[in-house]
């Protein structure tokens, strides 16, 4: 796939989340964004717990729950702030998807899951009935965060 029709596809991801999506979090600068190797989970994970985002998630039966407080979260307390999925250049089975979250009480961190063949169920089953899911990818989103969640 060519760098055009990649942009292009982003673009278009972009525009179906910003109609009713609530303001994101963009962990990569533009600058970043040309420099494939700080594209990878480690570096996005770190670049996550520095915006606050410093729980980390598991997937239940149940929902979501926080491997810190030990606080379970139904689908509908969850808001996935971004996420951003990781393709493994050597071996398929290192692809991943960070997801950015924020619960109604206030809870940010992360969850990390495969996927393909070795997606975890659960976290399949919670995604899908999130019902508040943005993905963006612009700096000028980034700003828009960091003034209204100030």
């Amino acid at each position: 796939m060519s760098l055009k029709s990649v942009k292009e596809h982003n673009q278009r991801e972009i525009k179906k989340a910003e109609k009713d999506a609530p303001s994101t979090l963009e962990l990569l600068t533009e600058a970043e964004k040309l420099m494939p190797e700080l594209r990878t989970l480690a570096y996005c994970t770190t670049k996550a717990v520095e915006h606050g985002y410093k729980e980390n998630f598991q997937a239940t039966p149940e929902g979501l729950k926080s491997l810190e407080t030990s606080k379970q979260y139904t689908p509908e307390q969850v808001h996935v702030m971004n996420f951003y999925r990781f393709e493994g250049i050597t071996d398929p089975a290192d692809m991943s998807v960070l997801y950015v979250i924020r619960t109604d009480d206030g809870a940010k961190g992360t969850l990390v899951d495969a996927y393909g063949t070795y997606s975890d169920e659960n976290v399949a089953k919670v995604m899908r009935q999130v019902e508040d899911i943005a993905k963006r990818n612009t700096t000028s989103d980034n700003k828009q965060y960091k003034s209204t969640q100030s």
